[in-house]
């Protein structure tokens, strides 16, 4: 039997705050939630992440269409995972923009359905995994 991985996940509007959240907990992996915050809070947060290797950080940055915080724009998104990554153990990146990020380390492709359950899972599933992700979720 193998033996899981617990993941807090922090939405935090401030740097300090979600590395607050993120230090001292016994989880093995953290989301953070980057749409959360302000682009200066998002800045901060990444650089001060680089004097915490001890920190398995999930990122996300999703737009308010697909679950996130803000109404964040394609450009946004992609100048924010362009400039992010070595500092991350894995990238949750929704299937819009996957292919434009191809060089981000350990790639999530998220696939979000709020209103309903899909028919047709296993196809969107197989479409998914065609894209060579790490994980699909």
């Amino acid at each position: 039997m193998s033996s899981g991985l617990i993941c807090l996940s922090i939405a935090c509007p401030t740097a300090e705050a979600a590395l607050s959240a993120a230090l001292g907990r016994n989880a093995d992996l953290v989301e953070i939630r980057f749409d959360a915050m302000s682009a200066a809070e998002r800045d901060a947060l990444c650089e001060r992440l680089s004097t915490h290797p001890e920190l398995k950080v999930i990122a996300t940055f999703r737009p308010q269409e697909q679950g996130g915080h803000q109404n964040l724009s394609i450009e946004e998104r992609l100048r924010f995972w362009r400039r992010s990554g070595p500092q991350f153990a894995m990238c949750d990146i929704e299937e819009d923009i996957f292919d434009t990020v191809s060089v981000l380390p350990h790639r999530i492709l998220s696939h979000h359905e709020f209103n309903r359950i899909p028919a047709g899972v296993e196809h969107t599933f197989r479409r998914l995994a065609a894209k060579d992700p790490d994980m699909v979720k």
